[in-house]
């Protein structure tokens, strides 16, 4: 069932029940693409970066072609949160406050970012702030629903817990613009709160999309607004950590890592053509 763009969970059909039959026969090679996912991923940015490099993207050098990446893919990757959320509630009968909640913060987030992408000005702390608070009030009615249904608020805090990132970032940074503070305070990067922000609604969007896929939901309009909000969040994900240099990070045994990962993105291939 769903509800306002929340999954509720309802009873396993035969269909489900078959998904979470193939689901447990990809236990292995799901946990082995999770423990090779560090070393493929930095490779993948790494490519990235390189791309960059040859595209001379940025007008800082070539030192600053990831970051102008990163804020390229940052700033078109917000706005399929929106369209991901229109396309979940296209069937409601109209939106509530919770849905403009969140369309609010993607709103003012793809603002801020879109403001960085063009060389406008540096990022604009008050729209980051009035992201925070409506990602902040999106959780905490989701939290309020989820509870008058029965329902584990997980989801919901997690989405609120972004949202208090993001607010905590805000503030240093106005903090720091009218002299109250000379830097950030003790403890993560600036860039660093943004990128936890981005991995909290990551997590929350890629758990929704797998509650579809264990519930064997068909590619509709709840399906396919999910999987561009999963996509959102890799674009921001992966254009924080380009930013934050992680192309640079050395993987122990990275070339066997990137083989067996290899193997296990074939494997799961494979049981989902099966499937």
């Amino acid at each position: 069932m769903l509800w306002r763009g929340m999954e509720i969970p309802t009873p396993l059909t035969t269909n489900s029940h078959l998904h979470c039959f193939a689901l447990r026969h990809a236990a292995v090679p799901v946990l082995g693409f999770a423990a090779a996912f560090p070393s493929v991923y930095t490779r993948l940015l790494e490519a990235a970066a390189e791309f960059a490099r040859e595209q001379k993207l940025g007008s800082t050098g070539p030192s600053g072609a990831p970051a102008a990446l990163g804020n390229t893919l940052k700033a078109y990757g917000c706005p399929l949160f929106i369209i991901g959320h229109l396309l979940i509630t296209k069937n409601n009968a109209s939106l509530d406050s919770m849905d403009w909640s969140y369309i609010a913060a993607c709103v003012a987030l793809g603002k801020a970012f879109w403001d960085v992408h063009k060389g406008d000005k540096k990022i604009v702390p008050e729209m980051v702030l009035l992201s925070g608070l409506f990602l902040v009030l999106f959780g905490t009615l989701g939290r309020l629903k989820c509870q008058a249904a029965g329902v584990s608020p997980t989801l919901a805090n997690v989405a609120a817990a972004a949202g208090g990132t993001l607010v905590y970032m805000a503030v240093q940074m106005l903090m720091m613009r009218h002299g109250v503070l000379s830097q950030p305070l003790p403890g993560l990067s600036l860039a660093q709160l943004g990128q936890v922000a981005s991995c909290l609604f990551g997590f929350a969007n890629f758990t929704k999309y797998f509650q579809l896929l264990q519930a064997g939901t068909p590619w509709n309009e709840v399906r396919v607004g999910q999987f561009l909000k999963i996509t959102a969040s890799t674009c921001l994900a992966t254009g924080n950590a380009l930013i934050l240099d992680w192309q640079k990070v050395k993987v122990p045994g990275s070339n066997n890592w990137t083989v067996i990962g290899m193997f296990s993105a074939f494997l799961l291939a494979a049981n989902g053509l099966k499937a």
